[in-house]
């Protein structure tokens, strides 16, 4: 009775004379003893080994018998051993929670998750290359197809690049409607912001000066955009050069083409890379952004009033576009829904507050695809444009007007940098008239000017 009651007053009688170890019970003392003395008692029968304790025996007996009375509960696994079952029990269980977590994932959470190793991976393997794959995201940015691609395309032939340019603006303008209404996450801030991760587990992937992307991230706009404004680019040169030349067989017709659509695809996987580089995107918002991109290039490319409106549609068509706009950002206001509910989101995971660019933000975007739709449908309906274009090309006037067209587009992005941004009203105003200003010079004034010029000094 008196050692039952030592295991509940937890009393210790038995004391070791070597060392501070004190037992229960003597049985537990005398088998310490052993530790000191070195006795071994119990023996294998089968081999030279012994033991200090019984239990100790009884193992070591099952590796010459195969016995393996320890036996898991979730798969056929057994030992010999009650200390492996054990350890086999605890990674069993982080499997069967890893599979229990997994299991109640959405389709969205396990396409996240799976794009963050891609990310994480290509950060890794792709670091030497770093500037190139950043740079991508620079090159291929939305204000680049304003601001660069379109008049150089506009140089080179003013069909195409009024095109290019009708395909950036609805592209810009679907892609923001498209974001309000699938409310996707991006990368930067979905990795801090998810439960699925613990601090020992969250990824650290590095940000970049054009990560921080204030807007939601379904469709991705880069992509959407890109692919539109290229897919316009192809199907113009093939078109205007390409197939329309006299002077080129049939079969160097199908390599060139070839060989620019080959370019094309290039280019949009070094976009898709590039995005998921920098943690702007997912997989499946890249890939929306291409489905979604191919529907508005093809939209822009067969719609033919676009390059051919008059003042009328002109001002009715950026009615719509902003119309669509506006509407869709109070109807979803009043859901319950804020359209601006990624600001903060980008503010708080964005290693530096000055990477969330005010071009990124809804609003900005809209003062500048409606300016641009106003600058260009009254640059189409212009009779300046309309009688350079009854005139006989000339290489002289191209090359002129590419390069004019390109100052005019750098020095239109120096003057956007120096707008005021403490001011949202007076640098939503500024943007809309630069946006105006801008494709209606590029698409009437330069060309009627430098036509002008070429036929007063060249006398043609």
């Amino acid at each position: 009775m008196e050692l039952h009651l030592s295991t509940h007053t937890r009393e210790k009688p038995f004391a070791c004379p070597h060392c501070p170890f004190r037992a229960i019970h003597n049985a537990n003392l005398k088998t310490h003893l052993r530790i000191h003395t070195g006795e071994k008692p119990f023996t294998c029968p089968f081999c030279p080994y012994s033991a200090a304790q019984k239990e100790k025996l009884k193992a070591h007996i099952r590796t010459h018998t195969g016995e393996k009375p320890f036996a898991c509960e979730h798969c056929p696994y057994r030992s010999t051993r009650k200390d492996h079952l054990k350890s086999h029990l605890r990674r069993v269980g982080e499997v069967i929670m890893a599979a229990t977590v997994e299991a109640n994932l959405t389709v969205s959470e396990k396409w996240n998750m799976k794009s963050v190793e891609v990310i994480s991976s290509l950060q890794e393997h792709l670091e030497p290359y770093e500037s190139w794959v950043v740079g991508a995201s620079v090159y291929g940015d939305n204000r680049e197809a304003f601001t660069l691609f379109f008049p150089i395309l506009a140089g080179i032939y003013s069909d195409l690049g009024a095109r290019a340019l009708w395909a950036t603006i609805l592209a810009e303008w679907s892609n923001l409607i498209l974001k309000w209404i699938f409310m996707g996450h991006r990368p930067y801030w979905w990795v801090g912001e998810t439960h699925l991760y613990t601090n020992a587990t969250r990824p650290n992937l590095r940000q970049f000066p054009n990560t921080c992307e204030a807007g939601p991230g379904t469709p991705s706009g880069h992509l959407m955009l890109n692919v539109a404004l290229f897919y316009v680019v192809c199907k113009g040169i093939s078109n205007y050069f390409i197939w329309s030349s006299k002077s080129i067989g049939k079969c160097s017709k199908s390599l060139l083409t070839g060989f620019l659509y080959m370019l094309y695809f290039m280019w949009i996987g070094v976009i898709f890379v590039s995005r998921l580089y920098i943690q702007a995107h997912f997989i499946h918002q890249n890939i929306l952004g291409i489905c979604f991109g191919l529907l508005v290039g093809n939209v822009a490319w067969r719609t033919r009033w676009l390059v051919r409106m008059g003042c009328t549609r002109a001002v009715t068509f950026t009615l719509f576009l902003i119309t669509i706009s506006v509407s869709t950002y109070f109807m979803l206001l009043n859901e319950g829904m804020d359209p601006l509910w990624t600001l903060p989101l980008a503010l708080k995971y964005c290693s530096r507050p000055e990477y969330v660019k005010i071009d990124t933000r809804p609003f900005y975007l809209m003062a500048r695809f409606t300016g641009a739709s106003l600058g260009m449908g009254l640059g189409v309906a212009s009779s300046r444009r309309h009688y350079v274009m009854r005139a006989p090309g000339n290489l002289l006037r191209s090359l002129l007007l590419i390069k004019f067209g390109y100052f005019m587009g750098r020095l239109a992005t120096i003057i956007q940098a120096s707008f005021p941004t403490d001011d949202l009203l007076i640098l939503l105003t500024l943007t809309f008239g630069l946006n105006v200003a801008l494709p209606y010079i590029i698409i009437a004034v330069l060309p009627s000017f430098i036509f002008y010029v070429h036929f007063t000094f060249f006398n043609e």
